[in-house]
This record gives structure tokens, sequence and C-alpha cells, in this order.
């Protein structure tokens, strides 16, 4: 696994430095969220578990997911996660079997998140309020 990590590393940096990105890369790699510079340099790092989706938002802080069921916001000045939106915990229960496999930041603030488990896509908004429900059609639950 390790391996596999460090190898991506290197092929998004080689790839960047090949065709000329001027640009940094937003990672996870060995139990830590990284964005690296163009030239290969750490900018930024912070311990954090594997992960499905990461995005860096316009106002410089991190959306990624967290665990097996979270979807959180870093601050990337403080390194402190600023929300989050627990997939699990729904109605004030928590749910077995749910999995969050990815995460959109909308143009509005609110965020769009695909669910197995539950076998849906939800929009949420900032307070944690589920505002639509996209449920979808699976074969086995």
């Amino acid at each position: 696994m390790l391996l596999r990590k460090l190898t991506l590393s290197i092929v998004l940096l080689s790839a960047g430095i090949a065709f000329g990105a001027e640009h940094s890369v937003l990672l996870q790699e060995n139990d830590r969220l990284v964005i690296l510079a163009s030239d290969g340099k750490v900018q930024w790092e912070r311990p954090w578990g594997p992960i499905h989706d990461c995005h860096l938002l316009p106002n410089g802080n991190i959306m990624v997911l967290e665990g097996r069921a979270k979807v959180s916001e870093i601050n990337r000045e403080s390194k402190e996660v600023v929300w989050t939106f627990d997939a699990a915990m729904i109605d004030g229960k928590h749910e077995k079997g749910v999995e969050v496999h990815a995460c959109q930041p909308l143009e509005n603030g609110n965020v769009m998140i695909a669910i197995s488990g539950r076998a849906e896509i939800v929009e949420v908004n900032r307070d944690g309020k589920i505002l639509k429900t996209v449920p979808l059609k699976v074969e086995h639950p």
C-alpha cells in the first residue's frame, strides 16, 4: 500500500514536471494530506487517513472524506476541521453500512454527497440539513 501511494505521488509529480505544470497538487499519501508544489516540495501537510475524494475550495480550505462516512472541511491555515457532515448519523440515529464515496462542493456553498448503504446522492447545506435526495437504483444495496 505504501509503495502504491508513493508511486502515485511520483507519477503525478513526474507528469506535472514533464508537461511543464506550474501549479500545485493536492493528494493523500502516507496517512497525510499533502499539497505539493510544481517543483515537488511540500507546501502544506496534515495527518489524515485514507480517502476517496478531496477538493481545494475557493476560500483555500480543503474538503475531504474522513473515515468511511464523513465529509469534512479543513481550514488550511489552522489545520483544524471547521465543518463535518456525518452521513451515518441521520436524524440523530447511527446507521450501519453507510459509506461516502464522493463529495462535490457546489457553487452555492452546499455539498453533493454520494452515499452507499442508503444508495443515494444528497445535497446538504452547511447546517447539515439534507435539502435534496436522489435515490440510486442498485442491484445489491
